[in-house]
């Protein structure tokens, strides 16, 4: 029995630490990739928007975004350049009785509505503007206001303002996760694409609310690699360090398979009646 539960040790200790150094692969894989992404953007050309006028190739550029004719941000209400609006219907297996808080234990969340809109824009600096092409741009760094809403919850009922959005948005009954994010006239930007005829085509590539410096960090993404790395090595270890502490409590066996006197339980001395 003993040596059965020693081998149930040892293999969970295995397993353990197999599991360990995948996490610390992955993360080494992010780290790598994104260096890699970071080198392919620090590659492109660096162009003012007098240079984009007349450039025809991949290009990047930091500046402001700016339209004439701006947007207004579905939740917020706020004017802007670009939003993003998406709604996640949540479905609940579970729900505590004993409140009316939904629990987060059993869900499933699956997207309901996309929507992402650019207004006519242009990109600005010292030496001109040019327009921009943001769609089938992938967009960081835009924020914006999230908003539960949880329908009819215990006989509970929503707040009007959280139906009037429901019925703004065309949503049914049910709980839903809504989230904005949106980019201000203004605002800083770093943007990487195509210039051609004119303009910066960033369809297939990013544009990140910030400077240069934002979007190199982005790109990198090493905070996270270099946290599962960390995360890995240490589990690694302290299972390695869990698993020799196993293997020197477990008794030691002779050539003949006899355990040996250091290991062996001491005899208790009879009690005479």
């Amino acid at each position: 029995m003993m040596e059965a539960d020693r081998r149930s040790s040892t293999q969970m200790t295995l397993g353990l630490i197999l599991l360990s150094l995948v996490v610390a692969a992955f993360g080494a894989m992010i780290v790598v990739g994104g260096r890699q992404r970071e080198a392919e953007l620090e590659r492109l050309p660096k162009l003012s928007c007098a240079a984009l006028a007349e450039a025809n190739g991949p290009a990047r550029f930091e500046g402001r975004l700016r339209t004439d004719a701006p947007l207004t941000a579905p939740i917020s209400g706020e004017p802007c350049a670009y939003y993003s609006l998406t709604a996640f219907k949540v479905t609940h297996n579970a729900l505590d009785e004993r409140s009316s808080v939904l629990q987060n234990k059993g869900f499933v969340r699956e997207r309901y509505i996309h929507d992402a809109r650019w207004a006519p824009v242009w990109l600005e600096d010292e030496t001109g503007r040019v327009p921009l092409r943001g769609e089938g741009a992938e967009v960081e760094g835009a924020r914006g206001p999230s908003v539960p809403l949880h329908g009819l919850v215990l006989g509970a009922l929503e707040s009007e303002e959280k139906s009037a959005l429901r019925r703004k948005l065309g949503l049914p009954d049910g709980h839903f996760d809504v989230h904005e994010s949106h980019i201000a006239d203004g605002a800083q930007v770093f943007a990487s694409g195509n210039a051609e005829d004119g303009a910066l085509d960033c369809n297939g590539k990013s544009v990140v609310v910030g400077g240069e410096k934002e979007a190199l960090e982005r790109s990198g993404s090493s905070a996270l690699g270099w946290v599962l790395i960390l995360a890995g090595v240490i589990a690694a270890g302290s299972a390695g360090v869990v698993g020799s502490g196993l293997f020197d409590e477990a008794p030691t066996f002779g050539a003949t398979g006899s355990v040996s006197p250091l290991s062996a339980p001491r005899p208790v001395a009879s009690q005479r009646p």
